[in-house]
């Protein structure tokens, strides 16, 4: 039945659903599929001798070497959803991919972290039983079905975060951690003591200090709504029963269900861009609230109607100062005109 299932949903998205102009359907299991959002992003695949621009779209096997330049920003997807954005200075390597045995489609998805900063989301369509693992500074860290993060910092140390969903689960030579919502770790590698940082600081779990602001889009209706932030970085709901998610801290509920949302803490200044998508013909509404240390900082409504093939496009824009969120302005929806803003992969 299950599997069933998933093949009636592939092919409902490969053929009846509109999709925006960046979105690609993925190759196989056994490979991942590369989005750059800003060059430069190099790749060395295996058995090559050096680097070489990568190509957007481009297939990834086991053994491929990533990296982002100083303002490069990539995103790798695998076949059951699950994706990883790379920051700029990102340098990893694709060590592991393989069915998981657990649920049809689940994948065991292994990475090792040199440099940088990567933020996935495990897909947990279907339950599929997947799980992303990284591994640096003598660390491994699982990541289940949820959203999660890791980083090394300029000292060369591992940070781990818990954003959303189960427990990342941090193992070391000296035991394991697990990090639950909103929960970070800092780990040194072996033999290496870091005297930049504060007495106490490594290998204590501790709360994560998000950025200041919350940005929530809340949908409800014949529209699904999918928001690209003003680094090209994309979040939401672009069909029906899919979510994507590439960026930094962001959560969402499921697809699933009357009232989608999608959460932002500590929202970057600029312009994002609302893209909704129909899911039929009828009336949709969306809610888009800014908080700053539980004080509303601006609210407002949209409603409209969806007409099946017709995509729609909102800008919205962020003010700050000092880097913290000050207000936001919320433009008319209008018919979208051209590629849809964002760039991501379908399983």
């Amino acid at each position: 039945m299950r599997g069933r299932l998933l093949a009636w949903f592939i092919a409902l998205l490969v053929i009846a659903t509109p999709l925006p102009a960046a979105a690609r359907p993925l190759v196989q299991s056994s490979t991942a599929t590369l989005s750059i959002i800003a060059s430069p992003v190099e790749v060395q695949a295996p058995g090559a001798a050096a680097f070489a621009p990568a190509r957007d779209g481009q297939t990834l096997a086991v053994g491929s070497h990533v990296r982002t330049g100083a303002d490069g920003r990539a995103v790798l997807t695998f076949f059951d959803g699950t994706t990883a954005a790379l920051d700029p200075g990102t340098d990893i390597t694709l060590d592991r991919l393989e069915p998981s045995g657990e649920q049809p489609g689940g994948l065991l998805m292994g990475v090792g972290l040199t440099a940088g900063r990567v933020w996935t989301q495990v897909s947990s369509l279907f339950n599929r039983g997947s799980s992303f693992e990284v591994q640096a500074a003598g660390a491994t860290a699982v990541a289940r079905e949820g959203v999660t993060g890791f980083g090394i910092d300029p000292n060369g140390n591992l940070w781990c975060w818990g954003i959303g969903g189960q427990p990342l689960k941090v193992r070391t030579a000296g035991g394991e951690v697990a990090l639950a919502d909103g929960q970070e770790v800092g780990l040194a590698p072996p033999g290496v003591y870091d005297a930049q940082s504060p007495r106490g600081e490594l290998g204590v779990v501790r709360p994560r200090d998000f950025g200041p602001g919350l940005l929530e889009v809340r949908a409800d209706g014949a529209a699904q709504v999918r928001l690209v932030n003003p680094r090209g970085f994309t979040v939401g709901f672009p069909l029906a029963d899919l979510v994507v998610n590439q960026v930094q801290d962001a959560t969402t509920s499921l697809p699933q269900g009357p009232d989608r949302w999608i959460h932002i803490p500590g929202p970057l200044p600029g312009l994002y861009r609302l893209v909704l998508q129909p899911t039929s013909d009828g009336p949709y509404q969306v809610h888009v609230t800014l908080g700053l240390d539980g004080r509303e900082l601006f609210a407002q409504d949209l409603a409209g109607s969806a007409r099946a093939g017709e995509p729609q496009i909102v800008d919205l824009t962020i003010a700050a100062r000092d880097g913290v969120p000050s207000g936001a302005q919320l433009g008319p929806a209008r018919p979208l005109a051209g590629p849809a803003p964002g760039n991501f992969v379908y399983p």
